[in-house]
């Protein structure tokens, strides 16, 4: 499954990921506003609930892990 986010706000904004019955570890695999996306497998899974800032007139895909 996939979370994707969109941002079209002229400044960053903080988004709540799902709760934990949609998944509960979410990978980020691309964003829009970074320049470079680093392996997925290199970075830890943001939890269920966390918060995430996504970044002006942007946008944010993000994998289920668990």
């Amino acid at each position: 499954s996939f979370y994707l986010i969109f941002n079209a706000h002229f400044e960053p904004i903080d988004f709540v990921l799902p709760p934990s019955h949609w998944g509960l570890r979410w990978l980020k695999i691309l964003d829009t506003s970074e320049r470079w996306v680093e392996n997925p497998a290199d970075k830890p899974g943001l939890e269920a609930g966390a918060s995430l800032p996504v970044g002006a007139r942007s946008l944010v895909l993000l994998r289920r892990q668990a």
